[in-house]
């Protein structure tokens, strides 16, 4: 608005109204407004150009509702158009997040073309352009590497090698802020390399499989997650499936239903196991154990046991040895979203961030280990009895 207000041409051609964040044409022709960022104010707006900065940030439910509603509501019109510029999100959000599903499946489905930093891709059918700059680099210090994300002609080498010598800056910031890399931060335990790596999207538990159960339950803040693992027998790779349950708001998870889902589990799998923290599970641990006949494994957090399952669901993601088939973006952010810190005692997880939920990992962690104790015939109290 001050641009307008210092120029006395376009002062003549336009009204301003601040108050409200808007400049109209002085001829009724059309105006820009501001947008709130709550959903609710949103809709019954037709507009012909939306302009969204750093889509990355978008990532709260209210957010999604607002996209929605600004994205949707130009069926009135024959032309509309949406435009955002924004670096790089987080990777444990990619795959959740508005921007990465937008990047992801446009160059899925739309015709690409590659040079190195920039992939455009171009989805007639849906009328969407994504230019994606992105260093081809994992080492920040490369300037010229990062410098293929950044066409512009002030941003130079020199200039991005600073940056990367901040001392105030991570690595990882470095690579997400000037090279539009998609990074776990810093703090993340599971790195996104290791995860996508984990991909076989033919991954699948067979019917009548011996497996294990893990069981991470949250009544009301939290999630409520179980994992299948499963382990090979041809190439001892345990294969992990999640199923998760997320409470809607001031309502909790309902336990009967995640009694049944292991008992059809238990149904379909020969269930070695079900590793579970007692905490919020005990009741329905004992009735599945004494009505069902299926055998619980009480496991918790901040046990000796639990610390050992830590240890070695780290040590099978950094070799290789777990597998997944890549369409659970839940079970994902879950598992990037977990932070780690290597103490005398093992290591000691936590949430990057508190609104983020990180139980299917936890039962991803236990149930892996069940797998493990079984392929190494471990035997425990009550536990592997045929």
């Amino acid at each position: 608005m001050s641009f307008i207000r210092k120029n006395p041409q376009l002062s003549e051609l336009a009204h301003l109204r601040e108050y409200q964040g808007e400049i109209a044409r002085a001829d009724g022709g059309g105006k820009i407004l501001r947008m709130a960022s709550s959903a609710d104010n949103l809709h019954g707006y037709s507009p012909s150009l939306v302009i969204c900065d750093e889509l990355h940030a978008w990532t709260k439910p209210s957010q999604r509702k607002a996209w929605a509603a600004l994205t949707t509501a130009g069926g009135a019109r024959k032309n509309t158009q949406t435009f955002t510029i924004t670096t790089a999100g987080d990777a444990q959000e990619r795959e959740t997040g508005i921007l990465g599903q937008m990047i992801d499946r446009n160059e899925a489905d739309g015709d690409l073309e590659k040079s190195p930093g920039l992939t455009v891709s171009r989805n007639h059918a849906a009328s969407t352009l994504v230019y994606n700059y992105s260093a081809p680099t994992k080492t920040p210090t490369d300037g010229a590497a990062m410098k293929l994300a950044n066409p512009a002609s002030w941003i130079t080498v020199e200039y991005l090698e600073r940056q990367a010598a901040n001392p105030e800056l991570s690595a990882e910031e470095v690579l997400q802020l000037h090279g539009c890399v998609w990074v776990a931060g810093s703090s993340a335990w599971i790195a996104a390399d290791w995860w996508n790596a984990a991909i076989e999207r033919d991954a699948i538990i067979p019917d009548g499989a011996r497996v294990s159960i893990g069981i991470d339950v949250g009544i009301v803040h939290d999630s409520t997650a179980c994992v299948i693992a499963y382990q090979r027998p041809d190439d001892s790779k345990v294969v992990v499936e999640a199923k998760i349950w997320t409470p809607a708001p001031g309502r909790n998870v309902d336990l009967g239903v995640v009694e049944s889902w292991i008992r059809d589990a238990a149904s379909t799998y020969n269930v070695s196991g079900c590793f579970y923290d007692p905490r919020f599970f005990e009741r329905s641990a004992q009735l599945l154990d004494h009505d069902d006949g299926i055998v619980m494994v009480m496991m918790a957090q901040n046990s000796a046991v639990m610390a050992d399952a830590y240890q070695a669901w780290y040590a099978m993601m950094s070799e290789g040895n777990i597998v997944h088939a890549g369409d659970s973006p839940e079970f994902a952010s879950h598992v990037l979203g977990t932070a780690a810190e290597k103490t005398d005692r093992g290591w000691k997880i936590s949430k990057i961030r508190q609104r983020q939920r990180i139980d299917a990992l936890v039962a991803a962690v236990m149930a892996s280990y069940g797998a493990m104790l079984q392929s190494e015939e471990t035997i425990m109290p009550g536990f592997f009895s045929d």
